[in-house]
């Protein structure tokens, strides 16, 4: 296994919605935020120089065990824990103040090349940094969900100012903004999810018109009558969301969430 980083982030008020729950994206940009802050921390520290390197996000698989009811300090830690070629695993944990495990993650990420804008091979350096042995297990890959054969629910977005990072592109968390926005009131006024998985399969520029297209999962599919029409997001535990988010018929960004 690699080695471990730690940090400390504080959950405002802020960070809560109006029915008094946490938002879930929060969890996203700590996560988010504490993969890059580790890079760039163990190359400082060793004076390795990587300065045509960077990483894009490939999946996430997050895990909310609890979801704090109050505003406090987190303790996230995260570990590098395969390297192969251009591909990278990480491994995360949230505690919450009292010491109990609120969350746990792992990620995909593909390391790339700043001059050529392609996939590279990580350098043999990277490894020594992080400790990450060259004969590392490989995690169990994501299984992918295929889209129903359901009538989903269509939202439409416009690519602008507050969705593009200092990438120039969409910002990973801003797909789930979208997605949590699209979601019916009453589904998001129950509960919460309790599983994420994003898969990042194409970037979107600033301008682009997106369609947020969603299913409820086949073997969740559920036709009750709800003031007076179809709803096909009624839910047991379990339930399953399935979301493409697509730009220019292309599919961008796939997300499934379970409750």
């Amino acid at each position: 296994m690699g080695k471990e980083y730690v940090k400390k982030y504080e959950i405002n008020t802020v960070d809560f919605d109006e029915n008094h729950r946490l938002r879930a994206i929060t969890i996203i940009n700590f996560l988010q935020d504490i993969s890059t802050r580790h890079y760039w921390h163990a190359l400082t520290e060793s004076g390795v120089d990587d300065a045509d390197g960077f990483w894009v996000i490939v999946e996430w698989d997050v895990k909310v065990h609890f979801y704090p009811e109050r505003a406090q300090f987190v303790t996230v830690t995260t570990e590098p824990i395969y390297f192969r070629k251009f591909i990278a695993y990480r491994r995360y944990t949230i505690v919450d103040e009292l010491g109990r495990c609120m969350a746990t993650a792992m990620s995909k990420w593909a390391y790339m090349s700043l001059s050529i804008r392609k996939q590279a091979n990580i350098p043999p350096e990277i490894y020594d940094v992080f400790g990450v042995a060259k004969d590392a297990v490989k995690p169990q890959k994501l299984q992918k969900t295929q889209q129903p054969d359901v009538e989903p629910i269509i939202c439409h977005h416009q690519v602008g100012y507050n969705d593009i990072d200092v990438n120039g592109h969409v910002n990973n968390g801003a797909y789930f903004h979208w997605l949590m926005n699209a979601i019916p009131e009453r589904l998001k006024a129950a509960r919460q999810p309790n599983g994420i998985q994003i898969h990042y399969r194409q970037e979107v520029f600033k301008g682009a018109d997106v369609v947020l297209s969603l299913y409820a999962a086949p073997e969740q599919q559920a036709n009750t009558e709800m003031n007076g029409e179809t709803d096909h997001f009624a839910h047991e535990n379990g339930n399953a969301l399935l979301a493409d988010i697509c730009e220019s018929d292309r599919v961008a960004v796939q997300c499934v969430l379970t409750w």
